[in-house]
């Protein structure tokens, strides 16, 4: 998956204005977070959309693209848990992440990549 991954990402993410955000780590996430999430979809039927553009376009570009959208420091909930990824560049931006979970799983690395960030966190546990 890595160069059948990277191309259309690096593509997808110039074509939106983001290839500030698609480079060597960030690629690797998210390509990390493409096979998780393929996993799972297969599983549990987590997502309708299922084909690798797709998944770049919707799950992870127009969730940037909000970004400027929000208010200053905003406060966001987390409903898709990108593994930390999107945490960490909200994070970044003074933006406050509101999440539900533990440590553990994938609302945990999304936590610990807001907090690495200097991000404030709220964790919400049923």
């Amino acid at each position: 998956m890595d160069s059948t991954f990277s191309e259309p990402f690096r593509r997808i993410f110039r074509l939106n204005g983001l290839d500030r955000l698609a480079v060597g780590p960030a690629v690797a996430r998210f390509r990390h977070l493409t096979v998780l999430l393929t996993e799972a979809n297969a599983r549990f039927n987590l997502t309708a959309i299922r084909d690798l553009p797709g998944i770049i376009a919707r799950h992870y570009a127009d969730s940037l693209l909000a970004e400027p959208l929000f208010p200053r420091r905003a406060r966001v909930l987390d409903i898709g848990c990108s593994q930390g990824i999107c945490e960490i560049l909200l994070a970044r931006r003074g933006h406050e992440i509101v999440f539900g979970g533990g440590a553990s799983g994938l609302m945990g690395a999304a936590a610990r990549g807001a907090r690495s960030a200097g991000g404030r966190l709220i964790g919400v546990a049923p």
